[in-house]
């Protein structure tokens, strides 16, 4: 199920109009039909009532609508972090992160996760301490 369906299917709901809502997504009306025939093919119920004074959502309709507005945020999130990954944290490690690992000269993979190896160094910087300390 696309999620260009879904956005269609609220926004038609909430200017209440097939044309409108075809207007401000940049479809043609008969576009805009065509998908909402087709999303209800594809969930199997009908999800809108067509009449002269616009469309609006059946009961069915209602009910997957909360889901449906969820759903559509939580896309929008994932869309902003991959797009915030990309364009921020991506560029920024490879301008910074990863040319200071040539300089450094121990790299702990998964940083204080790896217990294993905070131990081991742990463990060495005791006894080298304690070697210091005999001094």
């Amino acid at each position: 199920m696309e999620s260009k369906k879904l956005e269609a299917l609220l926004m038609a709901v909430d200017l209440g109009s097939f044309t409108k809502a075809a207007e401000v997504l940049g479809y043609t009306q008969s576009g805009l039909t065509h998908m909402m025939n087709s999303l209800e093919k594809e969930v199997g119920f009908t999800l809108l009532e067509r009449g002269r004074s616009g469309v609006r959502l059946t009961e069915e309709g209602e009910r997957i609508a909360p889901a449906v507005r969820e759903f559509l945020q939580a896309n929008a999130r994932l869309d902003s972090v991959i797009e915030q990954y990309l364009t921020t944290v991506k560029p920024m490690h490879e301008a910074f992160v990863e040319p200071s690992k040539r300089n450094a000269d121990i790299i702990v993979p998964n940083g204080g996760e790896n217990t294993a190896a905070v131990e081991m160094l742990a463990h060495h910087i005791r006894n080298l301490i304690e070697k210091a300390n005999m001094m």
